[in-house]
C-alpha cells in the first residue's frame, strides 16, 4: 500500500507540471450565436492567435513552454426574428511543453472542433439554444514514473 501511495503521489506531481497552464486555449466560445449582425443578421468572425509563452523556472536550464498558434472562424445567420444558427470551427484544446533534457517528459496536444448551434428566441429575456460539437483530439505524452522505496 505504501508503494501504491508513493507511486500515485509521483504521478500526480509529474502531471501537474503538464497541466499547470491548462489545455483549454479558447474556452470554446458560443458568442457568435448571440451577436446582432448587420442588416441581414449575418455575422462572421475570424481569429488567429500566435503565442510564445515564457517561464522562468530556476530549477530548469531550459524553458519548457513552446510557442504555438491557432485559428478560429464563426459564422452566424439570422433566419427569422426568433431563429438563428451558427457554425464555429476552432482549435480549442492544446498543450506544448517539453521538459527534456532535465526530466524525461513532454506533452504535445492539438485539436480541431466543429460546433453547430441553433437558437430560438422566445422574447428579449428568454431563449433556448443547442446543437452538436465534433472534436478531434490528438497528441503525444511521455513521462517516466518511478516508485519510491
Amino acid at each position: 500500500m505504501k508503494t501504491f501511495l508513493a507511486a500515485a503521489t509521483v504521478v500526480a506531481a509529474s502531471t501537474s507540471f503538464t497541466l499547470a497552464g491548462g489545455i483549454d486555449r479558447s474556452g470554446q466560445p458560443l458568442r457568435a450565436l448571440f451577436e446582432e449582425g448587420g442588416e441581414t443578421g449575418s455575422y462572421v468572425e475570424f481569429s488567429f492567435r500566435s503565442v510564445s509563452p515564457k517561464a522562468s523556472i530556476s530549477a530548469l536550464p531550459v524553458d519548457p513552454l513552446k510557442a504555438y498558434s491557432s485559428f478560429g472562424v464563426a459564422v452566424k445567420q439570422q433566419w427569422s426574428d426568433q431563429l438563428s444558427a451558427a457554425l464555429v470551427i476552432d482549435e480549442p484544446i492544446g498543450a506544448a511543453v517539453d521538459y527534456r533534457p532535465v526530466f524525461p517528459g513532454y506533452a504535445y496536444v492539438e485539436s480541431t472542433s466543429i460546433t453547430g448551434l441553433l437558437r430560438y428566441k422566445f422574447d428579449e429575456n428568454f431563449s433556448v439554444h443547442g446543437g452538436f460539437r465534433f472534436q478531434d483530439l490528438r497528441g503525444e505524452l511521455q513521462t517516466v514514473v518511478s516508485t519510491l522505496g
